[in-house]
């Protein structure tokens, strides 16, 4: 067999172990192969491999009901940035785009690629967990953004790779002995 005879298979099935306790510690969380069962073939996600899935267990900060959270992975048309939710009933999706062409900011998640200049903040009115009421509002100011971009700092990737000395000179401190101005 030869690697380029190799294709990544695609899935959206769902499978389910009983570990008999919660939370289950030690040798309790060991299964035998013979105990997971096929929940469904077809879940509404788009098929895809190497996601990261997240199970969160009964307590108070979750109304003491399970969840189990999906995102990421990649399909045939690249990565995914969804992230679903399924309570044990029903998958839900919290965080996907409307259509596969949609380009509203609300669609778009952070990543390294992201530009500063749309990286926002969201708050949901007090006593609501409805996102469609939602106000954002920039994480870097406009000037800021500029005067990153004066160093060629405009994306995630690059203000977490830019050197400590850029760093500094967008905080204020430029070398030897100057100031500049501060990055608010």
């Amino acid at each position: 067999f030869s690697p380029h005879e190799m294709s990544t298979i695609y899935l959206n099935d769902v499978w389910s172990v009983d570990l008999g306790q919660e939370p289950c510690e030690g040798s309790a969380c060991l299964s035998s192969v013979s105990g997971w069962t096929r929940v469904t073939s077809n879940a509404p996600w788009s098929p895809r491999s190497g996601q990261a899935v997240v199970y969160e267990p009964p307590s108070a900060s979750n109304l003491f009901t399970r969840k189990v959270y999906l995102t990421g992975g990649e399909d045939s048309g690249g990565t995914r940035s969804d992230v679903w939710t399924w309570d044990l009933v029903e998958w839900r999706c919290d965080f996907c785009r409307s259509s596969p062409n949609a380009t509203s900011r609300l669609d778009q998640f952070l990543g390294a690629r992201s530009l500063l200049s749309e990286v926002r903040t969201f708050q949901l009115p007090e006593g609501t967990l409805q996102f469609a009421k939602h106000s954002s509002s920039p994480i870097v100011s406009e000037w800021g953004a500029a005067a990153m971009a004066e160093e060629n700092i405009t994306t995630v990737e690059d203000l977490a790779s830019a050197d400590v000395y850029k760093i500094l000179k967008l905080r204020g401190f430029d070398f030897p002995g100057r100031t500049a101005r501060e990055v608010a």
